[in-house]
């Protein structure tokens, strides 16, 4: 097993976040959740946002000749150098590779991605999770994918991100359809602001995928469970609903399905009190559709309840993402 030791401090007029990295990379840092939900492994809304996720891939080529900066469509800023990377036979990688990356910052960007901000708690349990950015990147060389051995520096997009000091980053993992699970590593953060305040750093260490740096909503109020009940005709097979927090970058899947509704079950729950929206994605027909229900206040045991006529039909997911954007 290989253990890395990273301190990263980043002096660019941003607020920065230096990594001190001790993961070991072959085994899990937490437990998972505990009643993980089973998700249908053959939603056709989470395909639907799965492609939509694919369509949002950019594509980078760079020459790791020499130390390589570039930046992505969304602002995130990437410094990396040949010594940062090595083939699968422990070899160094040099000359030209290429970079697949995704940028979410916004709850929309979670939502059509279908890349929720849920994480084990390290107690056995889940927890909604406050994004400060989401981040994907395969780096390949002649079609095989590089392992990192050295950090990849970060700096996230200026006025995307508000840092705070209980932040740390989670990597996630995915299953076909693209339903993500987050799992906080090992790594120490530790935010130094400066006057600007317009973003924040980090080493990305060890494998290549997904980083969230975010940090748990923490709420230490009553909390509950959710349910939401869909017309007939909607189920697990052709329909995906999301709670998002009006007042926090977060975004979370309601799993569970029993006879006309979902519910978090005993996945996760949500503090009492909070402002969110429901939002319903739902491809029934070969018609893709959607409702949102906004600004409900969740009260104990909260059930939302739907009918036909609450939802809309688009015409692709282009006119989706422009209808869910008048929400978010």
């Amino acid at each position: 097993m290989k253990k890395r030791n990273v301190l990263l401090t980043m002096a660019l007029s941003i607020l920065v976040v230096a990594v001190s990295c001790k993961k070991d990379v072959d085994e899990p840092t937490t437990n998972p959740p505990s009643g993980n939900p089973t998700v249908n492994t053959d939603n056709k809304a989470a395909q639907l946002l799965n492609t939509y996720f694919e369509s949002q891939k950019q594509n980078i080529t760079v020459d790791l000749s020499n130390t390589y900066y570039f930046q992505g469509q969304k602002g995130t800023m990437f410094y990396l150098s040949g010594n940062n990377f090595e083939d699968g036979n422990g070899n160094p990688v040099t000359g030209t590779v290429d970079i697949t990356l995704v940028e979410n910052y916004s709850k929309l960007d979670m939502l059509m991605t279908n890349k929720v901000t849920l994480a084990s708690n390290g107690s056995g349990g889940a927890e909604v999770l406050i994004s400060g950015g989401e981040f994907y990147m395969e780096i390949a060389q002649n079609g095989n994918l590089v392992e990192v051995v050295n950090p990849i520096q970060v700096v996230t997009a200026p006025g995307q991100a508000s840092p705070v000091g209980s932040m740390q980053l989670f990597d996630g993992t995915t299953d076909a359809l693209g339903n993500i699970t987050w799992t906080a590593n090992n790594d120490t953060l530790t935010i130094v602001q400066d006057s600007s305040g317009t973003g924040y750093g980090y080493g990305w260490t060890d494998s290549l995928s997904w980083i969230n740096c975010d940090y748990f909503m923490g709420n230490t109020g009553p909390q509950t469970g959710v349910s939401v009940n869909v017309p007939s005709g909607y189920d697990n097979t052709n329909t995906t609903v999301f709670m998002v927090f009006t007042n926090e970058n977060a975004v979370t899947g309601v799993y569970n399905y029993a006879s006309s509704v979902f519910s978090t079950g005993n996945y996760y729950t949500v503090p009492e009190g909070m402002d969110v929206s429901f939002v319903v994605i739902s491809d029934n027909g070969s018609q893709i559709q959607y409702a949102v229900i906004s600004n409900s206040i969740i009260t104990t045991n909260h059930t939302e309840t739907l009918t036909a006529s609450d939802f809309t039909t688009v015409a692709d997911l282009q006119a989706l993402e422009a209808a869910l954007s008048a929400y978010f």
